[in-house]
């Protein structure tokens, strides 16, 4: 009997894999049975009934899954029904939806048995996976099943290593999954049982185990997750509410269907009682953000700005609470900085550090002209966060490296960093950002 076995299964691009992968795969190597990870099918995390349907509709015939199973609460109901071929880890409590384990029949009438089980080193406290892979491997063998299948999604590298050695000549096939890295140990067991550490990922080659390069960078850099908890612990035990900001550049006449994004996270900072700025960088915007740009963009003049402000100022109350909404311009202090203080602020931050920026970096690499005044852009929108003493910056991705030119400054400026919160930019169906207005 031949078995494929596909390792996480990680968003869009890993269920367009198998979609269009699948079928010739199947063909080409004549596979009784097909099997998948699913638990990041859905978005990068979690499992919902149309991304499991979907990986089903395109040829796999069961699916395994891991710590990530219930992250979407609408999977639930799905693990329950009858006909379910979507698995949980079978060492969950007594009483969680679905089931651990299932029993397929290829075309030849040849049975496989899978077991799907959870680690536990840095991991849930579940059930134990050895003994509860040793009370289903019994009962498989009571109705006959031969060929039986484990998907071992856990953590620590020993504790996938012990299941392989410990389930050894009692199963065809311990496969670990869980990290989303292939390992270079598979092999066959003294047994007979085929072993993996790890299978894998099946999702996008370019990007950190399946997450997008830029989010998972700034985890590191900003150990945003750790800093965002101590904050909130702190303001919660003082009583004092976090100042969380956002810029926005009045450099289109109205705020889009993209800006709903952040601020909606925004009003969920003020339901929580913090204090919200909706700065509007009326300075910034005579400069023109050069992000995400292959060229210099033209500055806008003082009455076209006034006139852009305006108009934010009006639409962004649809989503915020204006009692509860400082709204500050930037020019307040940048104007007030001078050229002395802009020297001094130019001070602080080195043209190296600047140019490791991705759009500054690709025209200086392909010798594509960069104004002077585009190298002032990051520091201004940086020192807003100084003025306005910002415990927290939301932005959207493409805008990581000038949320992280305002940590910087603000150590500079002897104050506690801010921490840096982004999302992807909100995309239409032909791939461009969406513009249409609030």
């Amino acid at each position: 009997m031949k078995i494929l076995f596909v390792g996480d299964i990680v968003g869009k691009p890993g269920r367009n894999a198998v979609r269009q992968l699948l079928p010739r795969l199947r063909t080409e190597h004549g596979l009784d049975l097909c099997i998948g990870n699913s638990e990041n099918s859905a978005g990068g995390a979690g499992i919902t009934p149309e991304s499991a349907d979907e990986l089903l509709d395109a040829g796999l015939d069961l699916l395994t899954s891991g710590n990530h199973t219930f992250a979407k609460r609408e999977i639930a109901p799905y693990l329950e029904r009858a006909e379910s071929r979507q698995l949980r880890p079978a060492n969950y409590p007594e009483g969680a939806p679905g089931r651990g384990h299932a029993v397929l029949s290829a075309a030849s009438g040849a049975r496989l048995g899978v077991i799907n089980l959870e680690g536990r080193v840095f991991m849930k406290p579940l059930d134990c996976p050895f003994r509860t892979a040793d009370r289903l491997i019994a009962s498989m063998r009571a109705e006959g099943v031969r060929c039986v299948l484990v998907d071992m999604h856990c953590e620590a590298t020993s504790e996938k290593n012990a299941m392989g050695h410990y389930l050894d000549g009692r199963v065809s096939a311990v496969l670990g999954s869980h990290t989303h890295i292939q390992t270079a140990d598979e092999r066959v067991l003294r047994g007979g049982t085929a072993y993996i550490t790890d299978v894998g990922m099946c999702g996008p080659w370019d990007s950190v185990i399946g997450l997008r390069k830029e989010t998972a960078i700034e985890r590191f850099l900003t150990q945003t997750r750790e800093d965002l908890v101590r904050k909130l612990r702190a303001s919660y035990e003082k009583e004092v509410p976090l100042r969380v900001k956002m810029g926005f550049d009045p450099t289109a006449p109205d705020l889009h269907l993209g800006h709903t994004v952040p601020l909606e996270r925004m009003r969920r900072f003020q339901d929580l009682g913090h204090t919200v700025i909706f700065l509007i960088g009326d300075f910034t915007g005579m400069i023109g953000d050069p992000t995400g740009r292959n060229s210099t963009r033209p500055p806008l003049s003082e009455e076209q700005i006034a006139v852009n402000a305006e108009t934010y100022k009006k639409q962004v109350f649809r989503i915020l609470d204006p009692a509860r909404t400082e709204v500050r311009f930037n020019s307040e202090w940048l104007t007030a900085l001078g050229s002395a203080g802009l020297i001094k602020l130019a001070a602080r931050y080195t043209l190296a550090r600047m140019l490791e920026r991705e759009d500054f970096k690709k025209r200086w690499e392909n010798e594509i002209p960069i104004a002077l005044h585009e190298l002032l852009y990051p520091l201004a929108q940086g020192y807003d966060s100084v003025a306005l003493k910002a415990d927290v910056e939301l932005g959207s991705s493409d805008q990581l490296f000038n949320l992280l030119v305002g940590r910087q400054l603000q150590k500079e400026y002897g104050q506690a960093p801010q921490v840096c919160l982004t999302g992807p930019l909100l995309e239409g169906i032909d791939a461009r950002e969406v513009d249409g207005k609030i």
